[in-house]
C-alpha cells in the first residue's frame, strides 16, 4: 500500500478481541509505535485526515518506526461487545498491555482518552513503554474535571453541534470537510466518559505516580481546544513529570484545537514529536 506493508491481526483475552493494524515501510524498523484512538473514534483517526492527507501512522512508518494503529475492544473493526455500554476502559487497558506483551517495550501515542490509556498501561506496565505522546489528554482520576457526568443508561454520540464547537474549534479544522470527520464517529461507553476526572469509579486513578515517572512523558495540548481545558493538561503533565508543550507557545504551531493530530498542519505536529522522541530516547540510552 503505497510502499507500506500493512497487515492486520487481533489481540484476545478476558476482553473482545481488540483489532491491530501493523504499518512499515522499507528496511528494519527503529522501534514500534502503538497509536491509541480517543473516545468516539477508531484506529482509522491516524490513518487519514478528513482533508485527504496520510496521517501520523504513515509519517511514522517513513520515519523506521513499527506502528500499530488499534481499535478499542468493541470498537471500529474489533470484535463486537453487547455489552459495551456498561464498560469502562479496563478492557482498552488491559488489551494494550497484551499487546505489549506480545510486540515488546513501544512508544504509546495517545489522543484524548487514548492519550489517559497510554498513562494508565504505562503504570501498570511501566517496563513496556519506552515513552509516551500523548496528544490533548483527558484527565485521569487524580486530576479534577469540570465536565459534567454522562447518562450510563445509553450509548454516547457527539452530536454535530458539540462537536462543531469543542473537537473541530481549532483555527486548523478544515471546516470544508467536517462531514466527513463526522461521518468517522462512533458510539462510546458512557462509563468510559465517566472514568476520566473519576466522575464515576475509580479505574482511571494513577496510584503508582513514580511508575509512570520511569517513562518519558510529553503532554502536547492545544491553546483552542475546547474538550480538553489547559488546566487538565498541565495536571496531568505535573502528575506525570512530564514534559508539557503548548503548540503555539511552544513549538510554534499556533491554532490547534481538541483534533490537532488531523487538522492542517498536523504533518508538522508528528514531525515535532518524532523528534521530541529522539532526543528522549537517545537520553535513556545514555543512561
Amino acid at each position: 500500500m503505497n510502499g507500506f506493508d500493512v497487515r492486520s491481526f487481533f489481540v484476545t483475552g478476558d476482553w473482545p478481541g481488540m483489532y491491530v493494524e501493523r504499518w512499515v515501510a522499507e528496511g528494519e524498523p527503529r522501534g514500534r509505535a502503538v497509536f491509541v484512538h480517543g473516545g468516539g473514534q477508531t484506529g482509522a483517526f491516524w490513518t487519514g485526515t478528513p482533508d485527504g492527507r496520510e496521517g501520523w501512522v504513515q509519517q511514522f512508518a517513513r520515519a523506521g518506526w513499527e506502528a500499530l494503529v488499534v481499535d478499542w475492544p468493541g470498537t471500529g473493526r474489533s470484535s463486537y461487545d453487547p455489552d459495551l455500554g456498561s464498560r469502562g476502559n479496563e478492557p482498552s487497558v488491559e488489551a494494550l498491555r497484551e499487546l505489549l506483551a506480545q510486540r515488546g517495550a513501544s512508544v504509546l501515542v495517545g489522543h484524548s482518552i487514548g492519550g489517559t490509556l497510554a498513562v494508565k498501561t504505562a503504570e501498570l506496565s511501566p517496563k513496556s513503554v519506552s515513552a509516551i505522546v500523548a496528544v490533548n489528554p483527558g484527565p485521569p482520576g487524580n486530576v479534577h474535571t469540570h465536565a459534567p457526568t454522562a447518562d450510563e443508561g445509553r450509548l454516547m454520540f457527539t452530536a454535530r453541534e458539540r462537536l462543531a464547537t469543542m473537537f473541530a474549534s481549532g483555527a486548523q479544522f478544515p471546516d470544508v470537510d467536517f462531514d466527513q470527520y463526522f461521518a468517522s464517529r462512533v458510539q462510546l461507553s458512557p462509563r468510559v466518559y465517566n472514568e476520566l476526572g473519576a466522575r464515576i469509579g475509580d479505574y482511571l486513578r494513577i496510584h503508582d505516580v513514580e511508575a509512570v515517572r520511569s517513562v518519558a512523558v510529553a503532554v502536547v495540548a492545544a491553546e483552542q481546544d475546547g474538550m480538553c481545558s489547559q488546566e487538565e493538561t498541565e495536571a496531568l503533565a505535573a502528575l506525570t513529570a512530564g514534559d508539557y508543550i503548548l503548540l503555539g507557545r511552544d513549538w510554534g504551531l499556533p491554532g490547534h484545537g481538541h483534533l490537532a493530530p488531523i487538522e492542517r498542519g498536523s504533518e508538522r505536529i508528528a514531525e515535532r514529536a518524532l523528534s521530541w522522541l529522539d532526543e528522549k530516547l537517545a537520553e535513556g540510552d545514555q543512561r
